[in-house]
């Protein structure tokens, strides 16, 4: 069985291994793959996994040996699920495995944000510190959490763990989104849920 990588730098810059999926078959692993390689790369394949490579009905017709695309990611935004679907090829993703990391993004942006770290930092480097009559320096006002409220649009496993973070901060969460109870006004500690209705 022939198994096909074909954006392998995407998910994995050099810190993990790929010789697992050598017990199921022979292992091809591409760094990247330009839209005018996959055909070529991918013809002998009957497992492919991508990140970002696209697969839609033109190219999956030019596949025929193809049996499964996993994707290395949380969506199906890459492959044209329903012509896959027409031709027998199984599409997988892999719903939860960024949550963490995107929460924990989210909330380096609005610490970001709120206290201009950036631009503090650059400040500082350039002097600005030193040249202040204030012991406690900052070029602007701080901005904190503590009672704000904060909107999660979508309320699947990232919304969720979103809205415990900004719970945790002592800001009010409101969801829209899938996911949210379908009876409008559901607060439970601090958190106040619209429904898509």
């Amino acid at each position: 069985m022939n198994i096909t990588i074909l954006d392998g730098h995407a998910l994995n810059p050099g810190d993990m291994d790929y010789s697992c999926f050598e017990k199921f078959g022979k292992l091809t692993v591409y760094p990247r793959s330009a839209p005018e390689l996959v055909i070529e790369r991918a013809a002998d394949s009957e497992i492919i996994f991508t990140n970002k490579v696209t697969f839609d009905e033109t190219v999956l017709a030019q596949l025929p040996k193809l049996r499964y695309i996993g994707i290395f990611a949380t969506g199906y935004n890459v492959v044209d699920v329903e012509a896959a679907r027409r031709r027998g090829i199984t599409v997988t993703n892999i719903p939860k495995y960024s949550t963490d990391s995107v929460v924990q993004l989210t909330f380096a942006h609005l610490l970001n944000l709120t206290f201009k770290l950036g631009e503090h930092t650059e400040s500082v480097r350039t002097g600005d510190w030193c040249r202040s009559s204030d012991f406690c320096y900052w070029n602007g006002s701080l901005v904190e959490l503590a009672g704000l409220t904060f909107g999660v649009v979508g309320y699947g496993a990232i919304g969720k763990k979103v809205a415990a973070l900004v719970d945790a901060f002592g800001m009010n969460a409101i969801a829209y989104g899938p996911g949210c109870c379908p009876e409008s006004g559901t607060e439970q500690s601090g958190l106040s849920i619209l429904t898509n209705s």
